[in-house]
């Protein structure tokens, strides 16, 4: 620390940012889609009709007696029930023997299977936020890694700011280096508060695996005796061969009433169905809390008995809950959520501009050298990321549903346009590289909101309204991006025009 604390924060700051910069675009922009991450799975399903969903008793009574009908053997049921933002019932079982359980949605209005559309979703978005579709061990790992490398630069950012204040009202557009510096800085105090709360609760969601040994210390080797502490959770009794009819829907609802009041049951979790020693598991929803440890109510399935009610004690529990829940969110209604998405778009443009800003304070170096790879390097993160989620989209709707693993084929569209950008990025010079992909962005996203018109039921929907915000801030971007070369284009005329006349007049 020769040069003193904050030029040694300042290095800390810009290495610390660009090294797992890319990494960290996508793992912010990606998380910011999952704040719609139902919107966009209903999207993702035209099939669903954008309705009211039914009453949550007569969704139960649905479901239980299809599943009745369909899966009578079934070892457990799990039943979602519907909500404004996915307004289907999902029922899934599970058989003799299998690992994995087999699922169905159906309509609330009918009850009625909905025509099968292989799809991941928005679970996708969600997934790749905290996995990067690598194994679970591997991708959460190399995300906890940028996640702490992100904390670092959050503040060590802080500490370099002399004028903290001052650089939230400031911006100098058309100033070369120092506009990205401004747009940089301005970013990140913007929404500082959601930058730093959103990293810290990322990394305490996977805390357990990157520091384990307390848990070892008390548990050994057996993990799975501590994830069921943590969770309350009482593993069920194995099934008997004496039957028994399960309690009625009814029953169901007014016990849930009689304990959570106006709250909503979540999932309906039933363990051996038509057992003598069946076990119902009723969670409620997290919609009205900050947490995300949700309450249970387990009972006996054939005598309707309470045997247990569930709610999360003791501080450590419930400081785990709240940053979980704080980091998912599922407590945002609609005007709080879209706030939280400006903010996940503003710290995915803060790390954009602070990757560009690191090559245009070397550009003069970067002709046909490293510098040049790295710009290359950030137009595929900055507009190819953003061209490949709109891809993702695009193949929902374009790869015909015979096509055998079709949700992966979704995935595989992602990464091959992904790689598309990358290539072309470094195949163009950079000027063009910005040029195009911006364009390119403009055309995908525009083209959604038509290809929902032509293929979908319900074309007005939020996923459509944010793709045309979407295209026409590309669109703006493009022409910026071509506006500069047209004005020095004209300028070169104009001086040009008087030499020419000085010259014929010699």
């Amino acid at each position: 620390m020769k040069n003193g604390l904050r030029q040694s924060m300042a290095w800390l700051h810009t290495w610390s940012g660009l090294v797992v910069g890319w990494l960290l675009l996508a793992i912010f922009l990606t998380g910011t889609a999952s704040y719609y991450r139902g919107e966009i799975t209903a999207w993702m399903h035209p099939e669903i009709e954008a309705a009211s969903p039914a009453s949550e008793p007569d969704s139960l009574r649905q479901a239980m007696a299809w599943l009745q009908d369909r899966a009578p053997e079934a070892g457990a049921w799990l039943i979602d029930l519907p909500t404004e933002r996915l307004p289907v019932t999902q029922v899934m079982w599970q058989g003799a023997g299998e690992r994995r359980f087999n699922s169905e949605w159906l309509n609330p209005a009918s009850a009625e299977p909905l025509p099968p559309r292989k799809t991941f979703g928005g679970d996708f978005f969600y997934g790749f936020h905290f996995q990067l579709s690598l194994p679970p061990l591997i991708g959460r790992w190399i995300v906890g890694i940028a996640s702490m490398a992100m904390f670092i630069a959050i503040v060590t950012g802080v500490i370099i700011h002399r004028r903290i204040f001052k650089d939230f009202f400031t911006f100098r557009p058309g100033k070369g280096q120092r506009s990205w510096l401004d747009a940089h800085n301005t970013l990140s105090v913007l929404a500082l508060p959601f930058h730093a709360l959103i990293t810290y609760t990322g990394l305490v969601t996977l805390m357990f695996m990157y520091v384990p040994w307390g848990i070892n210390m008390v548990y050994g080797n057996d993990r799975g005796a501590f994830f069921r502490d943590v969770r309350d959770f009482t593993p069920p009794a194995t099934p008997t061969a004496e039957k028994a009819a399960l309690v009625p829907y009814s029953t169901l609802i007014d016990q849930a009433r009689q304990q959570w009041g106006k709250g909503h049951i979540a999932r309906v979790a039933i363990n051996s169905p038509g057992a003598v020693n069946a076990r119902i598991e009723l969670i409620r929803d997290t919609q009205d809390q900050v947490s995300s440890q949700p309450q249970r109510l387990v009972q006996d399935g054939a005598g309707a008995t309470w045997t247990e009610v569930v709610t999360s004690t003791g501080p450590a529990k419930a400081f785990y809950g709240v940053m979980y829940g704080l980091h998912l969110a599922h407590f945002a209604d609609p005007l709080l959520r879209a706030l939280l998405f400006v903010s996940g778009l503003g710290g995915s443009a803060m790390i954009a501009t602070g990757l560009q800003l690191w090559v245009v304070k070397r550009r003069r170096e970067a002709a046909g050298g490293l510098y040049r790879r790295i710009e290359g390097l950030n137009v595929a993160a900055i507009l190819g990321l953003p061209m490949a989620m709109a891809g993702f989209l695009w193949a929902n709707r374009l790869v015909p549903g015979d096509v055998p693993g079709r949700d992966v084929r979704e995935i595989q569209v992602f990464f091959a346009l992904w790689l598309f950008t990358f290539v072309h990025a470094q195949l163009r010079s950079p000027r063009n590289a910005w040029r195009e992909q911006a364009l390119l962005c403009c055309a995908a996203f525009g083209g959604l909101p038509v290809l929902d018109w032509m293929t979908g039921p319900q074309p007005a929907n939020a996923v459509n309204l944010v793709c045309g915000l979407f295209a026409a801030s590309f669109a703006c971007v493009a022409w910026r991006l071509y506006r500069p070369a047209a004005k020095r284009d004209a300028k070169a005329v104009r001086v040009a025009a008087p030499n020419r006349q000085q010259a014929s007049g010699r």
